[in-house]
């Protein structure tokens, strides 16, 4: 998750960037999960993003 988060221009270099990001960059964080999401289900793994999910 970091790594995509850091893809997409979050900074990631103090110890509360997640709530940091949470707060300032929502969008971002959405768009990093539905990525993966998407990767998920291109995989082709029907039950990958149901157990992705629950990690949650």
């Amino acid at each position: 998750m970091s790594y995509e988060l850091e893809k997409q221009g979050v900074d990631t270099n103090n110890k509360l960037w997640t709530a940091t990001a949470l707060i300032d960059q929502l969008s971002k964080v959405y768009q990093a999960h539905w990525d993966w999401l998407i990767f998920i289900k291109m995989a082709g793994s029907p039950t990958a993003g149901v157990e992705y999910l629950q990690q949650c």
